[in-house]
């Protein structure tokens, strides 16, 4: 159902993913902003932000991986067009002042599934977690809808854009208990470690870091 309006009422059963206590989860923020803090930005612009914040305002969001390939794909090459012309570059000045964290899940998180034959659930298909940014206002709409649909939801899991092996994650903070995410460890993204991985990660896309 790509590009439509959500219906009024959810069409089936959204199937719920559990992520135990005791997990991992992997982001790439500014070091401006600690590693379990949540955006509490208005997406009023679908040029701007991410494909599932909050279109009103009303509540804040937390986006992470699996790991930290999958969050620094998510970051830094997601919206990169593919080309005939390998290798693709990225300036290294798009990596300085980022952090590298991992988080621990002390609570279960219950999680709407929006991958597979789950996306029929809520009666979307592969559109709402592949398109493009263009479409993001739309998209907003969809997660808007799904948390009335499901109001004990603490967030979604989907496959990540970049790499459909591994998931990606959005956290609501108002359907969270505080300290339900806390930071095992940060590295900055633009130096030593953390430079070596962002590397690492990137060439698997065929992609590199402009020096």
């Amino acid at each position: 159902m790509p590009r439509s309006a959500p219906p009024p009422t959810c069409p089936g059963r959204p199937v719920i993913a559990t992520v135990p206590a005791g997990s991992a989860l992997y982001r790439v923020h500014s070091s401006r902003f600690g590693s379990t803090a949540f955006n509490p930005t208005k997406a009023d612009d679908p040029r701007k932000g991410g494909r599932f914040d909050s279109d009103d305002g009303s509540y804040a969001y937390l986006y992470a991986g699996e790991d930290f390939d999958t969050a620094i794909a998510e970051v830094l090459i997601r919206d990169m067009p593919s080309g005939p012309s390998p290798p693709r570059l990225i300036p290294r000045a798009r990596i300085l002042g980022l952090v590298l964290s991992e988080l621990g899940v002390t609570h279960p998180l219950s999680l709407v599934s929006l991958h597979g034959a789950d996306l029929g659930q809520v009666g979307q298909d592969a559109w709402l977690t592949k398109c493009s940014s263009e479409h993001y206002a739309e998209t907003r709409r969809w997660v808007a809808a799904i948390r009335t649909w499901v109001r004990d939801a603490q967030g979604l899991v989907w496959r990540s854009f970049r790499d459909e092996d591994r998931f990606s994650y959005v956290v609501f903070a108002d359907r969270i208990a505080a300290g339900t995410l806390v930071e095992r460890s940060s590295i900055a993204a633009d130096r030593g470690t953390g430079r070596l991985l962002v590397e690492r990660v990137l060439q698997r896309h065929n992609v590199v870091l402009d020096r």
